[in-house]
């Protein structure tokens, strides 16, 4: 998963805001939804968006 955060150039808590987007997969996932993760803080994002999370999901069958 890569997570490109909008932030100013004082802003340094970018991992606090990608942990959410963390949580949610670990959530949605459970027990198997770990994974590995990129974070880049960027100014600014298309159409003024707070948050871009790009990831590529493989789905196996039980």
């Amino acid at each position: 998963m890569t997570v490109h955060v909008q932030s100013a150039a004082d802003f340094t808590q970018q991992s606090e805001v990608a942990d959410a987007a963390s949580d949610i997969l670990y959530s949605v996932f459970a027990p198997h939804g770990g994974h590995t993760r990129t974070l880049v803080g960027v100014y600014p994002l298309p159409k003024n968006a707070a948050v871009e999370i790009d990831m590529i999901v493989a789905v196996h069958p039980a």
